[in-house]
């Protein structure tokens, strides 16, 4: 029975499909096929009727082929022509109009109104088939009781009340990843830069100050550098490297801070786990707002509180790190060695300002 066959093939995909289910159409526009099958080439031919009826070949505007919803409920209206079979599936359909084909429905109602024609067969499975006395049905009423297939127009009701949940998942699945790049980065960093890493948490934690200073300042040139390298063809490809330098310098500058925090919670444990005390709460926030958003509604909203806050953290102290970065040079130098070239330009700029001359010594009695 081709009917049979068409609700086998459709429950398969029932499940994915319900989840990414489009939101419902708008009530004022004219209702359209959800899912067009492989008849569309004979949708342009149309239905060629006997001669002497007097209809030409094609089908009237209102006038569809098969149509096929699932997670959706389907309404053809009273005057409205399907010209092939109208199926749902983890939905209900409720037929007020003419169907050609067969009306079916899977994990859902059937509902045939006072002025429905169905010239196949009305089919309801896992459902409860209703039909009008003055209700038109050429082929069989068939009502099958499946237990457990109601479970489908659940599902579609979530995917109507929650919308597509794919793409909040998704989000998640992101901070998951990254969080294990961030995790990737700090166990090169302590396995093949160990001194470096700590000249740079270092100049965070013993100078703080110039470093987010110069982590500012760094965040509010380094766009306008990159504007004015764009507009010399010498400076063009000096673009993506140094870019590319900002961005890696800025994640090690973040790992780096990460570990100054986990220490301070944890003490001298691990460097890897003060690493990871010390990301999670920086992407903490990020992550919460994300999973807090997954059912969707208000608790959407909540979670994008979460993620703004989380977002703010997370390029501060970037910024910060990439400042202590390039305090130290790369990590090269330690907070000593820094303050001991800081004086040495000072003493410098003194000796210039007194025009280069050495101090006068006294004359000899």
């Amino acid at each position: 029975m081709k009917t049979i066959a068409l609700t086998l093939s459709l429950l398969v995909a029932t499940v994915v499909a319900t989840w990414a289910a489009p939101p419902p159409p708008d009530p004022a526009a004219p209702e359209g096929p959800t899912l067009e099958t492989a008849g569309t080439a004979a949708t342009a031919a149309g239905t060629a009727e006997t001669a002497g009826t007097g209809e030409t070949a094609g089908t009237a505007e209102g006038e569809q082929q098969d149509r096929v919803s699932m997670g959706q409920d389907m309404t053809i209206k009273e005057g409205e022509v399907v010209y092939g079979d109208a199926v749902v599936v983890g939905g209900d359909l409720v037929v007020n109009g003419t169907v050609k084909g067969d009306a079916v429905t899977t994990g859902g109602d059937l509902t045939l109104g006072p002025a429905a024609v169905v010239e196949g067969d009305a089919v309801a499975t896992g459902g409860k088939l209703t039909v009008s006395p003055t209700a038109k049905v050429g082929g069989e009423k068939v009502a099958v009781n499946v237990p457990g297939l109601r479970s489908v127009r659940l599902l579609g009701d979530f995917g109507e009340k929650y919308g597509d949940i794919s793409e909040r998942v998704v989000k998640v699945v992101k901070d998951i990843v990254f969080f294990g790049l961030l995790m990737l980065i700090g166990l090169l960093l302590t396995v093949f830069l160990p001194r470096q890493m700590g000249n740079v948490g270092e100049h965070l934690t013993g100078d703080f100050p110039r470093s987010a200073l110069l982590g500012v300042g760094i965040m509010v040139l380094l766009p306008i550098a990159l504007l004015a390298l764009t507009v010399s063809i010498i400076g063009i490809p000096v673009v993506p490297l140094l870019l590319l330098a900002a961005v890696v310098a800025a994640l090690a500058g973040y790992v780096c801070f990460g570990q100054i925090l986990g220490r301070r919670l944890v003490g001298d444990r691990h460097p890897m786990f003060q690493i990871f005390i010390g990301l999670l709460l920086f992407q903490g926030a990020s992550i919460l707002g994300d999973l807090l958003a997954l059912p969707g509604g208000l608790l959407e909203d909540i979670g994008g509180v979460f993620r703004t806050i989380g977002v703010i953290v997370a390029l501060g102290a970037s910024f910060l790190g990439l400042g202590a970065v390039v305090y130290s040079v790369f990590g090269r130098r330690t907070l000593a060695e820094t303050v001991a070239a800081r004086e040495k330009k000072k003493e410098a700029a003194k000796l210039k300002a007194a025009g280069g001359a050495p101090p006068a010594t006294p004359p000899a009695a």
